[in-house]
């Protein structure tokens, strides 16, 4: 996969990440409401938070 479609592909998935920590709802209830796999959602939030973390340098802070 080409660097630039990553990117893009990991933006779409910052959003849906950030949605699905809004909406109160789990990560089993989320994923099933909108039939995206559990594992899949779990790699690109790893994904998302090695990035940060070479970004920053730091982790990023839990959300309650």
């Amino acid at each position: 996969m080409s660097d630039l479609k990553h990117d893009v592909i990991a933006e779409r998935w910052a959003v849906l990440i950030k949605e699905r920590m809004e909406s109160g709802m789990t990560v089993r209830e989320w994923c099933h409401d909108r039939n995206i796999k559990e594992s899949r959602y779990y790699y690109w939030l790893r994904i998302l938070r090695r990035k940060a973390v070479e970004n920053t340098g730091q982790p990023p802070q839990a959300s309650p």
